[in-house]
């Protein structure tokens, strides 16, 4: 009897130690709370003395397990219907896990915060890492296109050129209509003489001829009239005001770049803004997947260094060789030509030495020579091998010795056809304005050209004579005639 009394003494003492104490409606007197810590201590003697497991509990953890108790309500750490056994069983493991004491004890009881996670430290900032990049980048791309572009079209309606329009006269006469009458003797244009002609058909001067097509044969103080003068160094004026707004226009390829800085601009931002508001573990995992992914790259690369070393070993270099060959040949048949591919021909001068053919009229009063220093040439490319001796030693000691050849190819200019070719293709021509050929000028001074430009942009020639009016003052020889006339027949 005295053990069942002692039993039912430690049941209602659990019960007593086990229900949950309300903090809201507890009495805020001493004397209240002074009998609840009594009954406490009273109801942990006696759980030590039936349960020797149970471990004691510090002084004060009675308000704290009211208050968590409290927290997490709804919630019985006794069961009244269990036996006496089993209550000190569920006794002892309901209390356990109040024994551990949360990270951070003092958080406020009523607190309602989620559970602490892993986010971006500036979640709105990382929703805005787009836009921030694409304003930086719009901005700097457009802000520097538009410096660009107010530059440029500064500079060309600032652009100007020497005004002195006695500079561009002199100009004029020497280098537009002196090209004219006089053409060259050596220069690598056949097209000089003609695009000078050209110039003085532009000038526009009402009851005055500028052609100097026309006035070839004039007197020398005729054929150069003072208001085609001026006109062409209108022209000429005009001309290099262009080429100079060409230049300054060359600058509108800056955009290209303004706009290639911008979007680099743009993406770093972006990845800056993002690396910003990454959380610390964010950016660890980030500089551990770069330092996998270099030193995975440097395996990599070491694996395939090593494995052409070995194969390159195995194969004593001749693979490479052959493999050589095998690419050397299948540039050979893309280089190859397919079907009638056309040649460029071009003129070019000093490959070829320049060539006179002399002739004469019958009675020897005219006399002229045809030149010719133009060459028709074109580009040839040469390859040829260049063989060395490399000798190389494996790991087996063996010494291996192999000539090692490379294809050296260079373009060079070959001539096709020679001055003299051309010379000889005018002389029919020639004759047949009535004239002879002669082996030598016979003393006489052949400086006088034939003005026409279509002689040496058409047949790559040009032909000189003794004078334009040789038999009479105030008049072209018909035998000079015939020879200006050849300029506009085609070869």
């Amino acid at each position: 009897m005295a053990s069942t009394e002692e039993s039912g003494d430690f049941e209602s003492k659990s019960r007593s130690y086990s229900r949950p104490s309300s903090v809201a409606s507890s009495s805020s007197s001493s004397s209240s709370d002074h009998s609840r810590r009594s009954s406490d201590s009273q109801s942990r003697q006696a759980l030590t003395a039936a349960a020797p497991d149970y471990t004691p509990q510090p002084e004060g953890y009675e308000g704290y397990r009211d208050a968590t108790q409290q927290r997490y309500s709804g919630h019985s750490y006794a069961a009244d219907t269990k036996p006496t056994s089993a209550v000190h069983q569920d006794e002892a493991r309901t209390i356990h896990p109040f024994d551990e004491e949360p990270e951070n004890p003092k958080a406020d009881d009523d607190s309602d915060e989620a559970p602490w996670t892993d986010s971006p430290e500036h979640p709105l900032l990382s929703k805005l890492a787009l836009p921030i990049a694409l304003l930086v980048g719009a901005g700097l791309a457009g802000g520097t296109t538009y410096a660009v572009i107010a530059r440029v079209q500064h500079l060309l309606a600032t652009a100007a050129v020497d005004g002195d329009l006695e500079h561009w006269k002199r100009k004029a006469h020497y280098d537009v209509y002196d090209a004219c009458y006089n053409g060259c003797t050596s220069c690598d244009d056949p097209n000089f003489a003609f695009n000078a002609c050209k110039t003085t058909a532009q000038a526009i001067v009402k009851g005055v001829n500028c052609d100097g097509n026309l006035m070839w044969n004039w007197r020398v103080e005729h054929r150069y009239p003072d208001a085609c003068l001026s006109a062409v160094a209108v022209i000429l004026m005009g001309e290099a005001l262009e080429r100079l707004k060409q230049s300054y226009r060359r600058q509108y390829g800056l955009i290209a770049l303004t706009v290639v800085a911008g979007l680099v601009a743009g993406l770093l931002v972006y990845k800056l803004v993002r690396y910003a508001t990454m959380t610390p573990s964010q950016r660890r995992a980030k500089h551990s997947d770069l330092g996998q992914s270099a030193k995975k790259f440097g395996k990599s690369a070491a694996k395939a260094a090593a494995k052409g070393a070995a194969r390159s070993r195995r194969s004593g270099g001749g693979g490479g060789g052959s493999s050589k060959k095998i690419f050397g040949a299948l540039l050979g048949l893309l280089a190859a030509p397919r079907g009638a591919k056309a040649v460029t021909l071009y003129p070019c001068t000093g490959l070829d030495p320049a060539w006179y053919q002399f002739f004469a009229s019958p009675d020897g009063a005219i006399a002229g020579v045809v030149h010719g220093w133009f060459s028709e040439c074109r580009d040839r490319r040469d390859c040829h091998k260049t063989c060395k001796n490399v000798c190389t030693t494996n790991s087996s000691g063996t010494r291996t010795c192999k000539d090692k050849c490379t294809d050296s190819c260079k373009t060079v200019v070959v001539t096709e056809r020679p001055p003299k070719v051309f010379v000889e293709r005018m002389m029919p021509k020639v004759r047949a304005c009535g004239f002879q050929m002669r082996d030598a000028p016979d003393g006489k001074q052949l400086a006088t050209r034939i003005g026409n430009a279509g002689i040496e942009k058409n047949y790559w020639v040009r032909i000189s004579v003794n004078g334009l009016n040789v038999t009479k003052a105030d008049q072209t020889d018909k035998m000079v005639m015939c020879l200006h006339g050849i300029g506009d027949i085609s070869p």
